[in-house]
């Protein structure tokens, strides 16, 4: 088994839990089930633990530093978390830990919606696997162009199809041999990190006037090859700009040029138009490079005012006359897959508009809106601890964008014949590490070159805090002590602070619940779980103890994992030419979940249906039944209210049409109807009908006129027809105007090239009316129409 981890995830849950009250959270009126109070939080560390303090000491620097440390670490203490008195310093855990920890817990226990960064959207560059990367078998449509800002957005110069142009042609130019002393094997072997980005090549060259010029096309060193090659001409036709991008290896030479990176791109000097780029795809690009190497001089270039405004060089397929499929650095760029992580989620997930238990509980912050949590955690402070000596790990882990192990694959036995991507795949969920029965620190810096420094305190650590609540209802609080004490698990132990992949953080949660406040009698920590876990098997999930997500939060945080194996960081390291993750990839490997790998699944206890709280929990499944029956009985007389209001209004506005009267009438008897009520209701509108029917005049010649007039002769046998059954002086105004319109339209139907205006007493329109009508009534329609 090649795929490893020492951290796995809880499966998303596909129905995510809204609860129905949180609207009415306040922080002045209290539910009257509202419950206040605290909770006494003693925290023991079973393992090493080390959470950094956040205090700079910039004149404070270790000597025994590693040269690989991350810089950034120079200015800090590495000590634990502490503040300092007379007497030394007071270790604490900051209470923001702790509340970040818990509520991770609690959203996954009451089923809560997963929040993600909505401008993330991993890329991909599987050179092996064209269906995966499909932008190899598309070189022949990419086009270069000019990335730049305009105004509040951005937009692409489209300079078509890239030339290539190679670092002799290069040094040959410029008069020297700095291409062959920086990046030919030759001279320098093996190109060091620094020497691979764009920014390298680019501080090598002094005079930037030499990108810009002209040039002449070459023969290509292959018939396959599309693209135009050139060298350096003064004489040249063809204008271009220079452009270089990431350097992965130094080139040999004379004969196989084609080993290494031998070329660099020239991008022409003609424009083919201007490309828009959508704010949110400029973010998913800037969310997949912000870590490269280039992203400072991609930042610079993007300011209008430098570089003349052109912009950042990138690489693109284009999609229709002005829009881009996706774009980036490189020749063979990193590929966005087709959906964001926030796309990529089950739809529950994707609801930004409701709030989940955790966010009722804990309150949030966003665009549209914020609110105050209803629970504080304070400060847990040492009454216990021994500091021990600094130690140096790797601290890492693969990126999401590693399929293998952060989108969930349907297959069994951990291989796959068809990897799932971000393309059609959903996340693998919710990311946990195992709990470890040791620590390890020594075979954590054998591989990597990034060390962090350390100083832990020693297992045996004990620190106090308090946890305070406020309003909260018996659900809320049953999730909040839940999530605290694994549901009264005794085996499940939390993990807080740095290294928890080597084991470090290992704790244990005690409590002691005290009420302040409450509209019913105090009950202890079980009976508030208890209504919790009934709740949520009443509401979301039956049984929620034995659901898979429970499960694998439970089986993850209750076994005391083995150091190695399958539980260590996969490998991916040059000096001993081991690559965990292409290997992986190879077999087709992929992360199976907690309970499949352990084969010992943890569930919580169930308390909802223990002696001591049965009877009084079905008390109160009993009102809230009853307080539902009411409230759904109030929600039915609402919709009924709102259908029969819609009705009379549609039968208000029809007025006199008896065809739109009719329609009403024969959507109401198509109708079947959910009870008595709303047969009743039905009934009553159709006699409503029935009584305007019966009241709207005779008005025989509009009514020949009800359905649509299609053609002149139509026109003429309905119009005689209407006669017929009106005498000439019962004809209002509104009867002439009306016949005049179907006139119109009947005759602009069959000729719709050359539409006659019939609104003329002389010719042959108004002869031919008259054969139809008379002239009286020929004569005062055609008065009415040139009105």
């Amino acid at each position: 088994m090649i795929i490893k981890s020492p951290f796995n995830f809880v499966p998303l849950n596909s129905q995510v839990f809204f609860p129905d009250w949180a609207d009415e959270i306040s922080q002045d009126i209290p539910f009257s089930d509202g419950v206040s109070g605290t909770i006494a939080l003693s925290i023991s560390a079973d393992s090493p633990i080390y959470i950094r303090n956040g205090q700079l000491h910039k004149d404070e620097k270790s000597k025994d530093e590693d040269k690989n440390t991350d810089k950034k670490n120079e200015n800090y203490d590495y000590s634990f978390s502490h503040v300092s008195t007379a007497k030394g310093k007071r270790y604490f855990i900051p209470g923001t830990s702790i509340k970040g920890e818990v509520r991770n817990i609690l959203e996954i226990m009451s089923y809560g919606r997963m929040c993600v960064d909505e401008r993330a959207q991993f890329a991909r560059r599987d050179l092996r696997n064209e269906k995966v990367y499909p932008l190899k078998n598309k070189q022949q449509q990419e086009h270069c162009g000019w990335l730049r800002r305009k105004g509040e957005g951005y937009e692409i110069e489209d300079c078509g199809s890239v030339w290539r142009i190679s670092h002799p042609e290069i040094d040959r130019l410029l008069g020297t041999s700095v291409m062959r002393s920086h990046f030919s094997q030759e001279e320098v072997g093996t190109l060091k990190e620094e020497q691979k980005t764009a920014d390298y090549k680019y501080s090598l060259i002094k005079d930037e006037s030499v990108f810009k010029n002209t040039f002449e096309e070459i023969e290509k060193e292959s018939t396959k090859d599309t693209r135009k090659f050139v060298r350096f001409s003064s004489s040249g036709s063809i204008h271009g700009t220079i452009v270089f991008t990431g350097q992965p290896s130094s080139w040999k030479e004379p004969r196989s040029l084609k080993k290494g990176k031998y070329y660099e791109f020239v991008f022409p000097e003609k424009r083919q138009g201007i490309r828009k780029i959508r704010k949110e795809d400029f973010e998913h690009y800037a969310f997949i490079y912000k870590d490269s190497k280039d992203w400072e001089r991609i930042k610079w270039l993007l300011d209008e005012s430098e570089n003349g405004g052109r912009g950042v060089p990138v690489f693109f397929i284009p999609k229709g006359k002005d829009n881009v499929e996706h774009f980036g650095m490189a020749y063979l760029y990193k590929m966005p897959y087709d959906h964001s992580v926030f796309e990529s989620l089950p739809e529950a997930h994707r609801h930004k508009d409701k709030r989940d238990l955790a966010e009722c509980i804990f309150g949030y912050v966003d665009k549209q809106d914020a609110q105050k949590g209803r629970v504080q955690f304070g400060h847990a402070f040492a009454s216990e601890a021994r500091p021990l000596d600094r130690i140096k790990l790797v601290l890492g882990s693969p990126k999401a964008s590693y399929y293998p192990l952060y989108i969930s694959q349907e297959d069994k036995g951990g291989v796959t014949a068809d990897y799932n991507t971000y393309d059609h795949g959903t996340p693998s969920g919710w990311k946990r590490y195992y709990v470890r029965n040791d620590t390890n620190s020594v075979k954590a810096a054998e591989h990597g070159q990034v060390n962090t420094y350390m100083e832990p305190l020693d297992k045996g650590a004990k620190f106090q805090g308090t946890v305070t609540f406020h309003n909260l209802r018996p659900i809320e609080l049953g999730a909040l002590l839940s999530a605290l004490t694994f549901h009264a698990t005794p085996e499940c132990r939390h993990q807080l602070g740095m290294a928890k992949a080597y084991g470090f953080g290992k704790c244990k949660y005690d409590i002691k619940l005290k009420i302040t406040a409450s509209a019913e009698q105090s009950k202890d920590e079980n009976y508030y779980m208890a209504r919790f876990e009934d709740y949520m098997s009443r509401h979301v999930a039956d049984p929620w103890t034995q659901q898979q997500p429970i499960k694998e939060l439970f089986t993850m945080a209750g076994n005391d994992v083995a150091n190695g194996g399958a539980f260590d960081f996969m490998i991916m390291d040059k000096d001993i030419k081991r690559n965990d993750f292409e290997d992986a990839k190879k077999a087709h490997e992929y992360l199976q979940r907690s309970t499949a790998l352990l084969q010992h699944t943890i569930t919580p206890r169930t308390l909802c249906d223990t002696t001591e709280f049965k009877a009084e929990l079905d008390v109160i499944r009993k009102q809230e039944e009853e307080k539902q029956a009411k409230i759904d009985r109030q929600r039915r007389q609402k919709e009924l209210e709102d259908f029969k209001e819609d009705y009379e209004q549609r039968i208000t506005n029809a007025g006199t049409d008896k065809g739109l009267l009719n329609n009403l009438k024969a959507s109401l008897t198509s109708k079947t109807a959910d009870d008595n009520d709303e047969e009743d209701i039905i009934n009553g509108l159709i006699a409503k009908i029935e009584r305007t029917i019966s009241q709207i005049p005779e008005r025989g010649f509009q009514d020949a006129f009800i359905t649509e007039i299609k053609d002149y002769k139509l026109f003429e046998t309905r119009v005689k027809a209407g006669l017929r059954k009106t005498a000439l002086d019962r004809l209002s105004e509104d009867d002439i105007v009306f016949g005049g319109v179907k006139l119109q339209e009947a005759y602009d139907h069959d000729d719709k090239k050359s539409p006659k205006n019939w609104a003329t007493t002389t010719g042959s329109n108004f002869k031919k009316c008259v054969k139809v009508v008379g002239n009286d009534i020929a004569t005062r329609w055609f008065t009415a129409l040139k009105r």
